[in-house]
């Protein structure tokens, strides 16, 4: 993941467990520093086991904020992979866009993206299978999972939105 998609999945989590868990503000940012310094699978092994991950957090019992990290840099994976194949759809347009205006053709340019009702369903249905598979209750699939996909659907606009501080 690139350091701009981590510093958005780390602004959405920050906003969710605002909202979610507020006695977690506290221990967020270091909790964001060992699960960022943890391998992949030691994140997996704490949000599966809703622990802390061993090598700097403790004292926690019961923790939303690993979890919601993991299901954060598995989406913006799967999001970077739809960009991946978007990028590739984008070389083809501009190349075109360029022969459009050679040939004086006015071509409008995409706008920023915006998820559609069917990315955020299929969204929800990845991160809510991921969370059930890490562990959680289903109502603490269900809360953290709405929080994200509200989140992600707010978009730029909204104030207090992750996705308004980051530029594309």
């Amino acid at each position: 993941m690139t350091t701009l998609q981590t510093e958005y999945a780390h602004q959405v989590a920050r906003q969710v467990i605002a909202r979610l868990a507020p006695d977690e503000l506290p221990q967020f940012a270091s909790t964001v520093r060992v699960f960022d310094a943890a391998s992949w699978r030691q994140r997996r092994r704490a949000a599966r086991r809703n622990e802390a991950l061993g090598i700097g957090v403790d004292g926690v019992l019961s923790m939303l904020t690993i979890p919601v990290l993991y299901l954060l840099h598995k989406i913006m994976e799967m999001l970077a992979d739809h960009y991946a194949e978007v990028a590739a759809r984008t070389v083809t347009a501009r190349v075109a866009f360029w022969v459009r205006r050679i040939l004086r053709r006015p071509n409008p340019l995409p706008a920023r993206w915006n998820p559609t009702g069917e990315q955020l369903a299929t969204i929800r249905t990845v991160a809510l299978r991921k969370a059930r598979v890490l562990g959680l209750t289903a109502a603490q699939a269900e809360l953290v999972t709405d929080a994200i996909v509200a989140e992600l659907a707010a978009g730029p606009d909204e104030p207090g939105s992750a996705i308004a501080d980051v530029e594309p």
